[in-house]
């Protein structure tokens, strides 16, 4: 009976313990010179973990059929056909061996979310939302003692921002991951009874606002505006009760973004160029960076018009990039990314590959209001689309498809879409 009992609560404990390890991966420094792209070392650390994890489900026939339910699901089905069609591209691709990179990424990128789909079977929603708060304070632990060490000597302004980045490349992904994790952590203020509780994450949700702010990354902005407005829209649609607002979940979340801003305000001065206010003003169309992105943006919609049914190859944009923005090229600095995921795969992709990688997407969400009215949708159900919708507008002004630590995020919440929306 002992042994039985043992054996029930490994079962348990397992997939919570497998789950952790995907995600302490991402506190792993670079190897000193060895490694000079950190995502190359992540994607590296995926792949032997994936491989590990997967003998693992196979192998134990408790597994077996949920594995084989997942692999035949339709999101399923919709990531190995855009898999597909993207190695297709490779009997046309001007770089093939791009074409190889990409997909070897891609491949990983659908094994995570098959056995991060498979060891959520044995997860209550609960237990994540904890996970990633404290998953959360970690990573903001990081950038606070960053934050503290610049600012012995000196005030922080904007020039530091790229000094509390935290265990990610760069503020832009900084911002987005933190900004990811926050519903899970607004979730646990809503659904929590003890007072005490409610107050400490609530405090963690405004201490993530500050930081975030303190980033000064202008597309977390944008992003912020539109989960607000999402959640907002949504709460009107659901004709739910005004005089309740705050505290729902969209309220607690739009109260913690409000706070964690007009404390940043505060405690930096309306003259500091690091100020969200400051900052956000500088957001116009002849701005460098914005200018960029814009002519960026110009040549995917000239390539894809050219091009509309195929593309010029998975992983290619790099390449063609050169030619396009030759006149613009300083130094040894070339346009490695469009700064827009599904313009990218629209011109390396052509119509298909971006119907493709939209369904990804489109797919669970459809499914969820397809099975639940939306009077039925529940807090952990707004958390996951929150997420998600946050990830799908950092893709129309970044590049996350080609971020490793970003793409764990993207399967974790695709799988957590597959355990926890659809009713069974």
């Amino acid at each position: 009976n002992i042994f039985v009992i043992k054996k029930m609560i490994m079962k348990n404990l397992l997939p919570k313990i497998i789950i952790g390890i995907y995600f302490v991966t991402l506190f792993v420094p670079p190897l000193g010179d060895m490694v000079l792209d950190i995502r190359t070392l992540r994607l590296y650390f995926y792949s032997i973990l994936n491989t590990i994890t997967f003998v693992y489900i196979i192998t134990d026939k408790s597994h077996n059929s949920v594995l084989s339910q997942i692999i035949k699901d339709k999101l399923s089905i919709i990531i190995i056909a855009f898999i597909s069609w993207g190695l297709l591209s490779f009997t046309y691709a001007f770089n093939k061996t791009e074409v190889i990179v990409r997909i070897f990424t891609f491949v990983n990128f659908y094994i995570t979310f098959l056995v991060i789909s498979v060891l959520l079977k044995r997860v209550s929603f609960k237990f994540l939302s904890y996970f990633f708060s404290f998953l959360l304070l970690a990573q903001l632990s990081v950038s606070l003692n960053q934050f503290d060490t610049l600012t012995t000597l000196r005030n922080y302004d904007f020039s530091m921002n790229s000094k509390i980045i935290g265990i990610f490349a760069n503020r832009n992904i900084s911002a987005s991951i933190y900004l990811i994790q926050l519903p899970f952590l607004i979730y646990l203020v809503k659904e929590l009874k003890s007072k005490f509780f409610k107050v400490v994450f609530f405090c963690l949700g405004l201490l993530a606002v500050y930081v975030i702010m303190l980033l000064s990354s202008r597309t977390s902005y944008v992003v912020i505006a539109i989960l607000l407005s999402a959640n907002l829209l949504f709460y009107l649609i659901s004709k739910r009760k005004l005089n309740v607002f705050f505290k729902s979940f969209s309220g607690y979340l739009t109260l913690v973004i409000i706070m964690g801003i007009a404390i940043t305000y505060l405690s930096l001065g309306s003259e500091n160029t690091a100020n969200p206010i400051n900052r956000i003003q500088t957001i116009e169309i002849g701005e460098t960076s914005t200018n960029t992105r814009l002519r960026y943006y110009t040549f995917g919609i000239k390539d894809f018009v050219s091009n509309p049914i195929i593309g010029y190859g998975l992983g290619n944009f790099k390449i063609i990039s050169i030619e396009r923005d030759s006149e613009n090229i300083n130094s040894y600095t070339v346009p490695y990314v469009m700064h827009n995921d599904f313009l990218e795969v629209a011109v390396e992709l052509g119509i298909i590959g971006l119907v493709l990688f939209l369904l990804i997407f489109i797919y669970p969400v459809y499914d969820l209001f397809k099975k639940l009215k939306i009077k039925n949708i529940k807090p952990e159900h707004i958390v996951l689309l929150s997420s998600l919708l946050i990830y799908i507008a950092d893709s129309n002004l970044n590049f996350p498809f080609t971020r490793t630590s970003s793409l764990l995020y993207l399967a974790f919440i695709l799988a957590s879409l597959q355990n926890y929306l659809n009713p069974k």
